[in-house]
């Protein structure tokens, strides 16, 4: 007897390290030398053991949750984090841009070496571009007689259009009006810079603001076929519908295959049909407005 409880007890142990030990439920079922447990007391010891198994479920299961949470809000805050990061510097550039544009760099003038004679000699060729024999010297537009570009000034150019391409390409707008804007100012013959300002302008939804620069980047070249859209968005905007009429046939004159044909083309169809709806309009209206005197004035026969 005493052989067959010690092998109960050795099995009951054996299984307990298989699973987790439930002292309050397995003891009572499990215990030997003592009758077992009524069908009640087994219910509830079932009913116990399955809200704690109901319980750890929900326990794991309420921290996935928080686990999943905890790196969504971290993954937003790094996200924040890097889109400041680069708006901020994205600004720096633009500032440092837009200080060098306003320094005015000042470049000593050269001198000719005094000979060892003592007598001063001017050389005519200082300050004069290279030509060939016998043509006159060249000079750069730009300037009054003659325009160069220092290398100071060619770097502060380009600084500001990288700047002005950083931010235009990583589609921050305002920063991109602002970087762009100021790299317009030192290079104001450059199209397509205006034409970025009028693009980050539009995507802005400021569209008079971006009609204006699509008019200042029309007239330094004439062959951009997108700035006739913004231009035209701009005059519909302000109700303006014979400029919008305009620009849209403009815009299929230079791009008749181009990204925005189908809305030029559906824009001049729509003018077209409201101008045929007025005149027909206006043609029906007219003998009503003829005949009506003539009716008034006609007696009645009696």
């Amino acid at each position: 007897m005493e052989s067959l409880s010690e092998q109960r007890s050795e099995d009951s142990a054996g299984a307990g390290a298989d699973r987790p030990s439930r002292p309050e439920v397995d003891s009572l079922l499990a215990r030997a030398g003592t009758r077992p447990p009524s069908s009640e007391v087994r219910a509830s010891l079932a009913a116990v053991q399955a809200a704690r198994a109901a319980a750890e479920l929900r326990m794991q299961r309420d921290s996935r949750r928080i686990r999943v949470l905890t790196m969504t809000f971290l993954a937003v805050v790094a996200a924040g984090t890097f889109a400041l990061a680069g708006h901020l510097r994205a600004r720096r550039r633009a500032a440092a841009a837009r200080a060098a544009a306003a320094a005015q760099v000042t470049v000593a003038p050269v001198l000719p070496r005094l000979p060892e004679a003592g007598v001063l000699t001017i050389d005519p060729t200082v300050g004069a571009l290279p030509t060939s024999a016998g043509a006159p010297a060249a000079t750069v537009p730009g300037g009054d007689d003659l325009a160069t570009v220092t290398p100071a000034e060619s770097g502060v150019r380009d600084a500001a259009l990288a700047a002005c391409r950083e931010a235009y390409d990583r589609h921050r707008w305002r920063s991109a009006v602002d970087a762009c804007v100021s790299a317009f100012e030192v290079s104001p013959r450059d199209a397509s810079v205006a034409m970025k300002v009028a693009q980050a302008q539009h995507a802005r939804a400021h569209y008079a603001d971006a009609g204006d620069w699509a008019r200042r980047a029309l007239a330094l070249e004439d062959a951009d076929p997108d700035a006739y859209v913004i231009l035209a968005h701009a005059e519909r905007r302000a109700g303006h519908p014979a400029a919008v009429r305009n620009a849209y046939h403009q815009y299929l004159l230079l791009a008749p295959r181009g990204w925005h044909a189908s809305e030029a083309r559906a824009a001049l169809r729509g003018a077209r049909t409201s101008a045929r709806a007025r005149s027909a309009g206006h043609a029906a209206s007219r003998p009503s407005e003829v005949r009506q005197p003539l009716a008034e004035e006609m007696p009645l026969r009696e």
